[in-house]
């Protein structure tokens, strides 16, 4: 899809000139809104603007995920911290349209699902802000200065 085309090669742009914690927060929060936007989404349009902004943010976020855990995990950790993030990833890509069809067949009516949906999507803009609050900006740092870093503020 466009959308994702145009996350992913926005992350490329802005993860060194906004800085990652800029480029995740922004990431995550816009899949939040799309899924929140998809919850209103009254037309066939309006859902495929929906699904094309968040297709276009979650790449977006984890095009930034990828570079920023390759910072900030030890080196001992990164590829274990890495593979843990896809794979719950995957088990919630999994998961989650089972969930949201079982709570569409017991309500007969989307909002319930799509709420859901919008509340699972929260996690990512909350640690997200978390991290830009107490984490450690990784742009025009090498590994050995953020790892620095991360020890001076331990």
């Amino acid at each position: 899809n466009l959308g994702a085309l145009g996350g992913a090669l926005l992350a490329a742009v802005l993860i060194d000139t906004w800085g990652r914690k800029g480029t995740m927060l922004l990431g995550f929060s816009l899949t939040s809104l799309g899924v929140l936007f998809l919850c209103f989404a009254g037309t066939p349009h309006w859902v495929m603007a929906a699904y094309t902004l968040i297709m276009f943010s979650v790449v977006w976020a984890t095009n930034a995920a990828y570079v920023v855990s390759s910072e900030i995990l030890p080196v001992h950790n990164r590829a274990t911290g890495l593979g843990i993030s896809v794979a719950a990833g995957r088990v919630g890509a999994f998961a989650a349209p089972l969930l949201l069809s079982f709570l569409y067949q017991q309500t007969h009516k989307a909002g319930l699902a799509l709420v859901t949906l919008t509340i699972l999507s929260l996690p990512g803009p909350v640690a997200a802000l978390i991290w830009c609050l107490k984490g450690t900006e990784g742009s025009n740092c090498s590994l050995e200065e953020l790892s620095r870093k991360r020890l001076v503020s331990a």
